[in-house]
C-alpha cells in the first residue's frame, strides 16, 4: 500500500516545516506541494538548518525555476554556512559543455 499523498494549502504549507526532517520518499507530500515547500524555504530562508534539509530534497529531484533562482541568491549569501552555499551552487553553476 503506497502512502496517502497529501497537498496543503498555501496557508498551512509552513506547518510542514517538519517533513523536510525526513527523506522527500517519506513525506507523502505530493510533487506540487513539495516544490511549494522548498519553494518557501529558499526562497525566504529561515536558517541554514531548514535551507540544509530543503537541499536534502533538491538533492532527491525537488525541483522548479524559482527553487534554482533562490539557490543563485544562496550560494552567495554569507549567512549561510560555507558547505550550504556551495551545495547550492552545484544545483545552479554553469554547466562545462564537452570540448570537441
Amino acid at each position: 500500500m503506497s502512502p496517502q499523498r497529501y497537498r496543503a494549502s498555501v496557508d498551512d504549507i509552513r506547518a510542514l516545516l517538519p517533513l523536510l526532517e525526513r527523506p522527500r520518499s517519506e513525506s507523502g507530500l505530493d510533487d506540487a506541494t513539495a516544490v511549494r515547500l522548498v519553494e518557501e524555504v529558499v526562497c525566504r530562508p529561515w536558517s541554514d538548518y531548514w535551507v540544509g534539509h530543503a537541499l536534502d530534497w533538491i538533492d532527491a529531484n525537488t525541483w522548479s525555476d524559482t527553487i534554482g533562482e533562490a539557490l543563485r541568491v544562496v550560494s552567495q549569501d554569507k549567512q549561510f554556512s560555507q558547505k550550504t552555499r556551495h551545495r547550492a551552487w552545484r544545483h545552479v553553476k554553469p554547466r562545462r559543455e564537452p570540448a570537441g
